[in-house]
């Protein structure tokens, strides 16, 4: 029998208080559907790294913010790629410095990021692709 592969990652619900409630998306290119799509700041914990220091080093090299607090766990869910690879995704709620300004990368492992924005709640909620990510919002804001 073929053992499945499973991958950790950590996802961000970065927000930001600047004249109201903010969240930062980050528009990424998806190979299946040939498109791009507004998605949360997420990536895969390497080995030996934890989930904290592996969320802080996604938010970093994804976004360019150093200046952010982990204030939660939000919760977890699992997704299947088409290629049979299974993902455990933890959520974390983050405060970003409304100050420090976003530096977006041009790619992640290799995916174009074209573009970010800091959107209110129901933009956000409307903007994002999948609905783990959407619920992950929702799950922010009764947090907040």
């Amino acid at each position: 029998m073929r053992r499945q592969a499973v991958k950790e990652d950590v996802q961000a619900v970065i927000f930001r208080r600047a004249g109201g409630l903010e969240f930062l998306l980050i528009e990424r290119y998806d190979r299946p559907s040939g498109q791009f799509h507004w998605r949360l700041v997420k990536g895969t914990v390497r080995p030996g790294e934890g989930a904290e220091e592996a969320l802080l080093r996604e938010i970093k090299e994804e976004v360019g913010l150093s200046n952010v607090q982990v204030l939660a766990e939000l919760g977890s869910y699992v997704f299947r790629e088409p290629s049979g690879i299974q993902h455990y995704v933890r959520s974390f709620l983050v405060e970003a410095d409304p100050s420090e300004p976003v530096r977006l990368a041009p790619s992640d492992d290799g995916r174009v990021l074209r573009g970010y924005r800091w959107a209110r709640a129901e933009e956000a909620i409307r903007l994002l692709r999948w609905p783990s990510e959407r619920e992950m919002l929702k799950k922010a804001l009764g947090a907040l």
